[in-house]
């Protein structure tokens, strides 16, 4: 396995959008809108490197990460590469207000409470997110027909990268238990030519109420498991629990809750490295939720973790295929699981146009 490359040549990659990289800087630019995250976490790490003072949630985000491991070596490196970013990348990248911040911005969460509509509204605009309108369903007004899934030219578009969001009031007693798992998945295109070797692909999945947070990771599918176009494979028992978080039944808070669900195919990255980013950028949000206290933003959070797991996961040179986020309430599911042993089963599919997926998540009743 060759050495690590130098992250100074692969934020040139990314900004220019050349070699390996080139793809970053296609799902930085589509996806700009959920970027506001990416913008703050790095210009707090930037404001750590040059020893300014931090603002509530700015102060939040770093202590999250400290919490998670990431050393101040580390904080401060991704501060100044932050730094390096030409101005014309900040626009390319980070929508509005965010692509103007410095060390010298003081932004707090109550200026971020008062932008989430905005933020919301702006991301549920492309055609990479769906939004369905549950009470118009009910209502006998639309079906859920009316809420296709973007197509695979949409997700090739945007680079991998989706959300659906489905909340309806919840209006029974959370009673019934539940359990949500990815039960298998399916390889429609390899990342590579079909002859030149083979995908070694991972999974990262995590769920969030905006207080609790729960990160897990499939095993590498290598050596007798690698992946060739048509192949499909199962994940283990205790892997891809969404809900509960060991695969046991659970019942549902009253609030929304947030999943994300990354696909990457494995190159050099260390996996318990790749698993504790991704654990600090969602202990993060859910400490950012925690702040101003709106669990009714979990969506619009979690989503915009995806590109603070992209970037760090970038410099350690993964290969990012695609990732979904999907916001939904218990009623969802109770208006589908209407009886013990009902299951209710989604298959989203996770392409960039280099690799092509589809995953199967299965939701079951048990009591």
């Amino acid at each position: 396995m060759p050495p690590p490359r130098e992250k100074g040549k692969i934020l040139d990659e990314i900004v220019n959008g050349k070699g390996k990289q080139a793809k970053f800087r296609k799902k930085f630019a589509k996806n700009k809108e959920r970027n506001w995250l990416l913008a703050l976490t790095l210009n707090s790490f930037a404001k750590v490197d040059e020893g300014e003072s931090l603002s509530d949630v700015e102060n939040t985000i770093v202590e999250a990460a400290r919490e998670a491991g990431l050393g101040e070596d580390e904080i401060k490196e991704h501060g100044r590469l932050y730094k390096q970013l030409p101005e014309q990348a900040r626009r390319d990248f980070f929508p509005g207000k965010f692509a103007q911040f410095n060390t010298k911005t003081k932004y707090t969460a109550d200026e971020l409470k008062s932008d989430l509509p905005r933020i919301e509204e702006s991301i549920f605009r492309q055609p990479n997110a769906v939004n369905i309108d549950l009470e118009a369903i009910h209502a006998g007004e639309a079906h859920e027909r009316d809420f296709p899934l973007p197509s695979k030219e949409v997700l090739v578009e945007y680079g991998g990268s989706a959300i659906l969001r489905a909340v309806a009031p919840n209006s029974t007693p959370p009673n019934p238990t539940y359990t949500i798992k990815a039960v298998e998945f399916l390889c429609n295109d390899e990342t590579l030519v079909d002859w030149w070797g083979s995908d070694e692909p991972y999974w990262i999945f995590n769920s969030t109420t905006g207080v609790a947070v729960t990160t897990s990771r499939s095993h590498i599918f290598k050596d007798a498991e690698e992946v060739d176009t048509g192949t499909k494979r199962s994940f283990l028992p205790t892997e891809g629990c969404l809900w509960g978080p060991t695969c046991a039944p659970s019942d549902f808070p009253g609030g929304e809750i947030g999943v994300h669900i990354e696909l990457w195919e494995h190159d050099y990255g260390d996996p318990a490295e790749i698993q504790k980013y991704v654990g600090w950028a969602f202990s993060g949000a859910a400490a950012v939720l925690k702040l101003f206290g709106a669990t009714s933003w979990i969506g619009t959070v979690v989503d915009a973790v995806g590109s603070v797991i992209v970037w760090f996961l970038g410099f350690i040179d993964e290969d990012h295929i695609g990732d979904w986020t999907f916001v939904f309430t218990r009623q969802v599911l109770e208006d589908r699981l209407v009886k013990v042993g009902n299951v209710w089963t989604q298959r989203p599919r996770f392409t960039d146009g280099d690799g092509d997926y589809t995953l199967t998540v299965s939701a079951q009743r048990f009591a």
